[in-house]
């Protein structure tokens, strides 16, 4: 059969293995396998799957991105994004679209140790979508809300987007991240900023959650931002202080 139909045939089946549910990576290999094996050998077949699986796992860069997804989970796990959340909410609690505001706020900290938007996305949808549900905000309010603010994971490093943009375009992903963080914490303060605007000018339409902060109250958010604290700036540590190179 000719080369370039056997290509078609395997881009079909390709699109076949992908409607039926069956994951990217595998649908590749299976394809490619199958395709290096009928115009070749499948003595030549089986040392190329084998060697293509070890490049891929074994290339240093990639072992950033679980890592990222790891430290996002553990904080996760461990109340980090719950106790950011409520800190950000007894500052703010007080200002016009102050749930919404915190929910920015808190997303963009949480940011700061995970690596991953969805994770991101994950922790504050379980937090913060049903509170600001519970103060009357719009289902899309809210769930727009818990979007967009998950996309500053993007900008601020950790980055697991700046890491596969700094492999596939050969750039220093140390300066990837680094270069982050400004634009991160201004897109921050965009959202935080529309929010606070949109409630002065009441179209959005949110109840407030109320009451004033105590000093003892804030004191105990002090404390509750403890662990995510550390490792913020042990991670900030790492970056900006060349510790550890990417």
């Amino acid at each position: 059969m000719d080369p370039v139909m056997v290509g078609i045939l395997g881009t079909c089946l390709l699109f076949r293995f992908l409607l039926i549910g069956i994951r990217v990576a595998f649908s590749l290999m299976i394809v490619g396998f199958l395709g290096t094996t009928y115009l070749a050998s499948l003595n030549a077949a089986l040392p190329t799957v084998a060697r293509t699986v070890y490049e891929s796992s074994s290339h240093y860069p990639y072992t950033i991105i679980p890592l990222f997804i790891v430290m996002g989970s553990y904080a996760e796990i461990t109340g980090i994004s719950t106790d950011l959340y409520d800190t950000f909410d007894k500052w703010l609690r007080r200002l016009p679209g102050g749930l919404g505001m915190a929910t920015i706020a808190s997303i963009a900290g949480f940011s700061a140790i995970s690596g991953s938007s969805v994770a991101s996305a994950a922790a504050f949808g379980k937090v913060a979508y049903p509170e600001m549900r519970r103060f009357n905000y719009s289902p899309r309010l809210a769930a727009g809300t818990v979007a967009a603010g998950a996309t500053i994971d993007f900008l601020i490093p950790p980055s697991l987007g700046f890491v596969i943009f700094g492999m596939l375009t050969e750039q220093s992903i140390g300066k990837l991240l680094i270069s982050g963080m400004v634009p991160g914490l201004m897109l921050a303060g965009a959202f935080m900023i529309i929010l606070f605007l949109g409630e002065i000018q009441s179209q959005f339409g949110s109840e407030q959650s109320g009451g004033s902060i105590l000093e003892r109250e804030d004191i105990c958010t002090q404390r509750d931002l403890g662990n995510g604290r550390h490792l913020f700036i042990g991670d900030r540590w790492d970056l900006y202080g060349f510790i550890h190179s990417y």
